[in-house]
């Protein structure tokens, strides 16, 4: 799975939960895993949840808006 999020230009990384236990994940913000860890990723992590960080790497960013409030809602 990671491969495939790989092949489609997206930056991933591999997390328990909600948590990031590779040190240096932000690294993954900048830049894209290589073929060979993700590859190793899929192998390792099968069962782990994906991450995708924001960044310029992937050109992706998230935007998480708390509220119900219809004024802060409307874009």
């Amino acid at each position: 799975m990671f491969l495939r999020y790989l092949e489609s230009g997206l930056g991933i990384f591999p997390v328990n939960g909600k948590t990031a236990f590779i040190k240096g994940w932000e690294e993954w913000c900048l830049k894209l895993p290589t073929i060979e860890e993700a590859t190793l990723w899929d192998e390792l992590y099968k069962d782990y949840n994906i991450a995708m960080p924001c960044g310029p790497a992937s050109g992706v960013m998230w935007l998480d808006i708390d509220s119900d409030n219809l004024e802060v809602l409307r874009l």
